[in-house]
């Protein structure tokens, strides 16, 4: 019984984990094809921005991981 949980948080964890690198990869796909340079916008984004950007970052990573470890 002790194995079947340990071994299904384990694959919650590899689905969180390959679900965060595959939204990663699909969001840098669609910076390259909308030719949009996050470089360039962060560094001449005002606080209030790059703020908002940070916190809907960690709100999508937080929804991410509880909707696939749920």
């Amino acid at each position: 019984m002790d194995l079947i949980i340990v071994l299904s948080i384990l694959f919650k964890c590899a689905c969180a984990i390959i679900a965060f690198f595959a939204a990663r990869l699909s969001l840098s796909s669609l910076d390259k094809r909308t030719h949009f340079n996050f470089k360039l916008w962060i560094g001449r984004a005002n606080d209030q921005a790059i703020s908002i950007y940070l916190g809907c970052r960690i709100l999508a990573i937080c929804i991410l991981f509880g909707w696939v470890i749920s």
